[in-house]
Parts: C-alpha cells; sequence; structure tokens
C-alpha cells in the first residue's frame, strides 16, 4: 500500500498529496483530481474512466510544436522569423528579411521600399509605420489585396527564397519535420493583420514539405 509522505494545504484551497512511490495528487477546488505519477505520466478521471496526458516536455520530439517566433525559446524558432535576418534576392531585388520586404509593400515609393529592404528585426517592423493607409498595393507592376489568397502566395514566394538562398537555415528546418508549426507570440494577434498567425504556420508547413519532398535540394 502507498503510504503517505507529506500532505499540503495552500492558502487557496488546493490540496497537494505526496507519496512514498513519488506519486503526486493534486485537488484544485471546483475541478478534477490530477495524479501525476512517479515517471512525470499525469492521469485524470473522466466519465468515471482514467485517462492519461502526456506533458508537453515529456511528448516525443517529432509531436512537440515548433514555435517560430523572434521570441521563441528554440534557436530554429528564431532564425525561421521574418525578423530574422536572411539576406535574399526577389525579383531582382535584394532584401536583408523578410519583414523588410513585408513592410515595403505598404509603401507605394520604389525608394522607401528600397530604404527598408536594408532592414531586419524590429527594424524592420517599424518601417511600417506611417505608410499610407490603403487596401491594397502594388507589385512588380501587379495590384493586390493586402490579405488575399495572392498576397499570401506573394508571401511564400518570399520566405521560400529566403530559406532556399540560406542554405544552413534552410537544412535545420527541414529537420524540424513533421513537426507542427505555430506561430505564438504570448499575446493575442492584431485583429486586422493581413498574416494571421495560423496562415503564416500554415505557409511554413506547405514549404517545408516541399523541401522535404525535393530531397532537401534547392
Amino acid at each position: 500500500m502507498d503510504s503517505i509522505s507529506r500532505a499540503i494545504e495552500k492558502p487557496d484551497g488546493t490540496r497537494v498529496t505526496i507519496f512514498e512511490s513519488g506519486s503526486v495528487v493534486v485537488r484544485l477546488i471546483g475541478a478534477t483530481p490530477r495524479t501525476r505519477g512517479p515517471d512525470g505520466r499525469v492521469f485524470v478521471v473522466r466519465e468515471g474512466q482514467v485517462v492519461e496526458t502526456t506533458p508537453k516536455k515529456m511528448q516525443p520530439a517529432h509531436s512537440r510544436p515548433l514555435n517560430v517566433a523572434s521570441s521563441a525559446h528554440e534557436e530554429i524558432g528564431k532564425q525561421l522569423s521574418n525578423f530574422a535576418a536572411r539576406r535574399f534576392t526577389l525579383d531582382g531585388h535584394s532584401y536583408a528579411s523578410v519583414e523588410a520586404w513585408y513592410q515595403g509593400l505598404k509603401w507605394p515609393e520604389r525608394a522607401k521600399r528600397a530604404q527598408i529592404a536594408r532592414l531586419s528585426g524590429s527594424a524592420a517592423k517599424r518601417a511600417g509605420r506611417g505608410a499610407p493607409k490603403a487596401s491594397a498595393f502594388v507589385y512588380e507592376g501587379r495590384s493586390y489585396t493586402f490579405g488575399s489568397a495572392e498576397h499570401h502566395l506573394l508571401i511564400k514566394a518570399a520566405i521560400r527564397a529566403s530559406l532556399a538562398q540560406n542554405p544552413e537555415v534552410k537544412a535545420a528546418f527541414i529537420e524540424t519535420h513533421p513537426r507542427p508549426i505555430v506561430h505564438d507570440l504570448g499575446r493575442p494577434e492584431h485583429a486586422g493583420t493581413s498574416l494571421p498567425g495560423a496562415k503564416f504556420a500554415r505557409i511554413l508547413e506547405e514549404i517545408r514539405g516541399e523541401f522535404v519532398a525535393e530531397g532537401g535540394g534547392v
């Protein structure tokens, strides 16, 4: 029989029972008790059935979400961010980062776009401030609507080019397959964004899938 080693009751009413085996039972007011076994696995009782849940840190590496953001904990997540300094050329123009290309679209003047093209990180993000309010933009002689499917295809082309032209990042990106990709900034995204986080993540998964299908070739 597993004996109780220690029992703790916190000010908020939470009760924690620690057993000699290493198991821990946590009882929160109004919530289903959770049992954490010595091996880290967690069990709860739902509708009369014992259900096992796996803490994120115990999930297999291939199934853990990969957060792509400049504030990501993993280095590859930072390197894949649009903020990252990944110099590339697209349609005859050079850019220091995907963010520079993206923010430049907001300005109709070629000189302004060329100025922004040299930026990366938060500086590139800030370069979009003050741009004329518009629902559409012109790129390479063609008009696009912000947030449209065509706009998203352009974004995909820019991201793909930036990765294909930076082989080390591309190789590291391919190695993350088949982990699901997310874009979590730790705060709600702007409601009017023309590139929702879920769409950005899906674009990255599509590009990675294409790289894998190509056998890692550019």
